[in-house]
């Protein structure tokens, strides 16, 4: 695992805009190549994530922090080798190869419930089914509220990178 010395945005906005609605003080967030979608996982709680509001958080990284983001990066041939672990007590980042960041996530008691494997192409592949089918069949005044509200945290998670970055820029 390799220590990320960048900013963390607060909770709940993290959280939110991830879509995590666990208890776990790790997650991880990684792209999925099957749905062609970003998943955060806990290990044990699984469910897909605001693609804009991932590609903003990690380009974030990429331009203003020089995080090798190709890492997290994927292709349908070629599934992300590693996953963004985030520690939502402390607020900070690590990276990870895929497996060994499972293995750290899973490494804790299973929460009471039904759960969903990130490393099983199956639960992944029903999972993105389900989510997308529940959006498509979703009448249009839902479907609306549900874009606005993913809308509203991709312009709160900017306006937290813009904050971040003039910080970075009144240190030098």
């Amino acid at each position: 695992m390799k220590a990320l010395t960048c900013p963390v945005p607060p909770a709940p906005l993290l959280e939110d805009y991830l879509g995590y609605i666990g208890d776990a003080q790790y997650i991880a967030v990684y792209w999925e190549r099957l749905g062609d979608v970003p998943i955060v996982t806990d290990g044990y709680n699984t469910t897909v994530s605001v693609p804009e509001a991932y590609w903003l958080f990690t380009n974030f990284l990429r331009l203003q922090y020089d995080v090798r983001t190709s890492w997290l990066s994927r292709s349908y041939d070629n599934p992300a080798g590693w996953w963004l672990i985030i520690d939502l007590k402390n607020r900070y980042l690590l990276m990870s190869q895929s497996k060994e960041a499972y293995q750290f996530l899973s490494n804790r008691k299973k929460p009471e419930g039904p759960t969903v494997n990130p490393t099983d192409e199956n639960e992944i592949y029903k999972l993105i089914e389900t989510h997308f089918t529940e959006r498509k069949g979703r009448p249009a005044k839902d479907a609306l509220a549900i874009w606005r509200a993913e809308n509203q945290l991709i312009h709160q998670l900017w306006k937290w990178i813009e904050e971040q970055i003039q910080l970075e820029e009144n240190k030098q």
